[in-house]
């Protein structure tokens, strides 16, 4: 879990205008600051012998917004109003939140002299991570520092990590945590994370993984790329590649030589339609047979890249 919220952000996802709400966790009593409180609850029941099972959890961010002619209230009113689904985002000094699963908020609206105005998104899920076998399995709300393990990416199916999806050509197996890519041909083709809520602009941004195999025809030296992008609003339930606002990659050949862990970062780009990050892995031209095998990805905040569950 995150010590403090700095800022979080409601993505109206579902909305026919795609919007973000930012709100900065500001103590003084200015309008339209707000304090954050996030929440997890676990449900057990007791089973043979007093031991404890933990079956579900439950999250809950707390949201007070102060002032009642705040301009965001306002548009917090509405979402509620319309029961629009919401994703959220928020960031800290140390990690990131990610609420995945669009959500519905509630909304109170407060009149005595504080003019505090209560917003609460709640949601329980099984605890743990889903099933590892389906691409698309995430915890619907993950705190700390590694914005990827919404999904369990230590684990997956036969093809593909915990929330990795390709554009095809490319021969993929997964196994004990391990990605292999190669390439069939030498179309270019991309291997990507899930796209993750990340509204935050102008904030250092650091993907890594461990790469222990790295293989390039002498021909295409520099063909295997790691590389983070950013997306707007039509990266929402869209496919790979869509909506890229902003894209750096840098030849993973200019990083190291196997074993060795694969660094980029950069910032996000000053962009008002950014809405999502991305960990991508390209193979720009390649040789049919170029490619490779990593594991451990992370997407983080602040520089940090130990990998962390």
């Amino acid at each position: 879990m995150l010590n403090l919220l700095s800022n979080v952000a409601i993505l109206d996802v579902t909305n026919t205008t795609p919007t973000v709400v930012f709100l900065d966790n500001v103590m003084e009593g200015v309008d339209g600051a707000a304090v954050f409180g996030l929440t997890r609850e676990t449900a057990t029941v007791q089973i043979e012998d007093n031991q404890t099972y933990q079956y579900a959890t439950t999250d809950t961010l707390d949201i007070r917004v102060l002032k009642t002619d705040d301009a965001n209230v306002a548009v917090l009113k509405s979402i509620v109003e319309n029961q629009r689904p919401v994703q959220i985002a928020g960031i800290s000094p140390n990690g990131v939140l990610t609420w995945m699963d669009a959500s519905l908020l509630s909304y109170t609206e407060q009149l005595d002299v504080l003019q505090v105005n209560p917003i609460r998104a709640t949601i329980t899920s099984p605890s743990g991570y889903p099933d590892s076998t389906t691409a698309n399995a995430a915890v619907p709300v993950y705190a700390g520092d590694n914005a990827l393990m919404s999904h369990d990416v230590t684990t997956g199916n036969a093809a593909l990590l915990n929330g990795y999806r390709s554009t095809g050509g490319l021969t993929l197996t997964q196994s004990g945590g391990n990605q292999t890519a190669v390439a069939t041909s030498g179309a270019s083709v991309r291997l990507e994370s899930w796209y993750i809520p990340f509204p935050w602009q102008g904030v250092e941004v650091t993907a890594s993984y461990d790469v222990s195999a790295l293989g390039e025809d002498p021909a295409t030296v520099g063909s295997v790329q790691i590389g983070i992008e950013y997306l707007d609003s039509t990266g929402y339930g869209a496919g790979v590649a869509t909506g890229t606002i902003v894209s750096n990659y840098v030849s993973v050949s200019t990083l190291g030589s196997p074993p060795f862990r694969a660094v980029t970062r950069n910032i996000s780009p000053v962009n008002n339609s950014l809405r999502y990050v991305v960990l991508t892995t390209r193979l720009q031209t390649p040789t049919a047979g170029d490619g490779l095998t990593f594991s451990e990805p992370m997407i983080s905040v602040g520089g940090r890249t130990a990998f962390t569950i």
